[in-house]
């Protein structure tokens, strides 16, 4: 689930299943299995939330690979003097998810786009992912509670609001 799409650049979960890095101060588990549907959706969620901010600060994925994830809280600290940790990054790259989010779905974007074409879902024959299905559904109904969205595909009002974003809130649910 994404905001544009079917995008690597926006998350690093590419890293994470892979076993290339864990992000553990970022709240990912150690023995993360990317052959598995369970805890796929708590991943994406995080990895969107760490990898969206690496993006808006024009930091490289390749290299927010190899650092730790608190390293990128504290070079925003460093560089703003502000009082940053790992939280604050997490929450700010839920925002701006959420703000894109939001804005494609002004843009007609709903549930019914965050699916995978049928070729990729289909079990390989070989290689280390042989005969590995995921529960598409049951990923993207986790994903949506995790991310406070609807079923039609849209962030719901009140996570919209404590985002700090009241006025997307107002365009896509109406009121004042």
């Amino acid at each position: 689930v994404g905001y544009r799409g079917a995008c690597h650049l926006q998350h690093l979960t590419l890293y994470i299943e892979q076993g290339m890095t864990t992000f553990e101060s970022a709240g990912f588990e150690s023995d993360y299995n990317g052959q598995s549907s369970d805890g796929k959706a708590r991943m994406v969620f995080l990895s969107q939330n760490l990898g969206v901010p690496a993006g808006s600060a024009c930091l490289c994925v390749f290299v927010f690979a190899c650092i730790d994830a608190q390293d990128a809280a504290d070079m925003i600290h460093t560089v703003t003097g502000w009082d940053f940790g790992m939280e604050d990054l997490l929450n700010m790259g839920a925002r701006i998810w959420l703000l894109m989010r939001g804005l494609t779905n002004l843009m007609g974007v709903r549930a019914t786009d965050d699916i995978l074409p049928p070729n990729v879902m289909m079990p390989l024959d070989n290689g280390m992912a042989a005969g590995s299905t995921l529960d598409l559904e049951k990923m993207r109904t986790e994903y949506y509670e995790l991310r406070g969205i609807d079923m039609n595909g849209i962030p719901k009002k009140a996570v919209l609001e404590k985002a700090g974003l009241k006025d997307l809130a107002v365009r896509l649910h109406g009121g004042m």
